[in-house]
């Protein structure tokens, strides 16, 4: 449950971060269209008399046209970068996990669910308790329970507990009820 939590945090961080990105790229896309339409009115106001000097000065124009995309793209490219640097301190900042932690306790995660999965192998090949739910018995209901069995039983379930739990007042309650019967 905390790991999804945190999972979704860390998801709502970078979708965040990825919405901040676009964004940014958005609105330096309609600076640069309003700019040029800015310059194409300035261009026509000022050089509409003169047709040929309006045109000499297009070529200048679409020079400085694509060395501002140019510069709009290297200061895209800066602001995506600044983004993700502060995106990774606001992650460390709030303690969220890296791609590598997750990574990590996925691994882990996994590792324990196959030790798991061995444990319940060895459970499932172990022969089962002599007597039908000894091994949900508690000490003192194990021990009442051995004095109403016969001696192969009882023999049986010493050694069964012996192997798996090794509880004394058990035992000695088996060794008593063996006496009994000898």
């Amino acid at each position: 449950m905390v790991l999804d939590t945190t999972r979704d945090v860390a998801h709502k961080g970078l979708l965040a971060a990825l919405g901040a990105v676009t964004l940014a790229e958005d609105e330096l896309d309609h600076l640069i269209d309003r700019l040029a339409a800015r310059g194409e009115e300035v261009a026509r106001s000022r050089f509409g008399h003169v047709e040929s000097e309006l045109r000499s000065r297009l070529t200048g124009v679409e020079k400085t046209m694509r060395d501002g995309l140019h510069d709009g793209h290297v200061l895209r490219q800066a602001l995506r970068e600044e983004l993700e640097r502060r995106g990774r301190w606001i992650a460390e900042v709030l303690n969220l996990p890296t791609r590598d932690s997750v990574g990590h306790l996925r691994e882990q995660v996994e590792r324990l669910y196959a030790e798991i999965e061995q444990i319940a192998l060895q459970r499932a090949a172990e022969p089962p308790a002599p007597v039908p739910g000894y091994e949900d018995l508690n000490a003192r209901e194990a021990a009442a329970k051995v004095s109403t069995l016969d001696t192969a039983t009882l023999e049986a379930i010493r050694s069964y507990e012996q192997t798996h739990r090794n509880r004394i007042t058990v035992l000695r309650a088996i060794d008593a009820a063996l006496t009994e019967h000898a």
